[in-house]
């Protein structure tokens, strides 16, 4: 993946030399460009508990932004995003023709300027629901 205007494919240019810098091992993706990461698994694994840690620094403020989204099968997905015009996360798990689940943050993230940091654990062996998923 080129990404126009960066020396590293995978880091775009700043906008402005003040401030201009690169965080070592860090993306940043360019949505003119449709630009995302996507790997394929060689096995199926462990889909019953995993974790999942990032920071992020708001890159708009209305929309959605989308963290991580996981096609399971057809039209049986999950995702975690950011609804920017209530400035919550939300993780949700779709079936096909419902929702499995729908969780949405108390906490708001408003401020573009700050690096927010996100660490969602999953796990379904869990018997009581409010068990399950924690961030």
């Amino acid at each position: 993946m080129s990404i126009p205007g960066s020396a590293n494919p995978l880091l775009l240019a700043s906008a402005g030399a003040a401030g201009a810098y690169e965080i070592e091992r860090s993306i940043r993706l360019n949505q003119a460009d449709s630009a995302y990461l996507n790997r394929t698994p060689a096995s199926a694994g462990n889909r019953r508990t995993w974790t999942y840690s990032f920071w992020f620094k708001l890159g708009k403020t209305t929309g959605y932004q989308y963290f991580l989204s996981a096609d399971i099968s057809g039209s049986n997905y999950d995702w975690l995003q950011m609804d920017n015009n209530a400035s919550t996360i939300a993780f949700l798990g779709y079936n096909g023709s419902t929702f499995d689940w729908k969780l949405s943050s108390d906490a708001v993230f408003r401020d573009p300027s700050a690096w927010q940091h996100f660490v969602i654990a999953f796990d379904t062996t869990q018997a009581t629901a409010s068990n399950r998923v924690k961030w």
